[in-house]
């Protein structure tokens, strides 16, 4: 237990060392709210055509091209 906590300590201690830690911190953090907005609009872009074409198609059993 002790062994553990001393190895997280020091893993939570090296990155202060070199100066751009805060920087590289930013920036993941700005790419992945990037990341998260743009593929939650994708997601919804997709989700409202999967819903436009099942309410298009008058009925599940006779749409000639099949709903993927």
């Amino acid at each position: 237990m002790a062994e553990h906590r001393t190895q997280k300590m020091q893993f939570r201690a090296r990155p202060t060392n070199f100066p751009g830690f805060l920087y590289i911190l930013q920036e993941t953090r700005r790419t992945v709210i990037y990341g998260w907005s743009t593929f939650f609009v994708y997601s919804g872009i997709t989700l409202g055509f999967y819903c436009l074409r099942r309410i298009t198609t008058p009925e599940p059993g006779t749409s000639r091209r099949p709903i993927h």
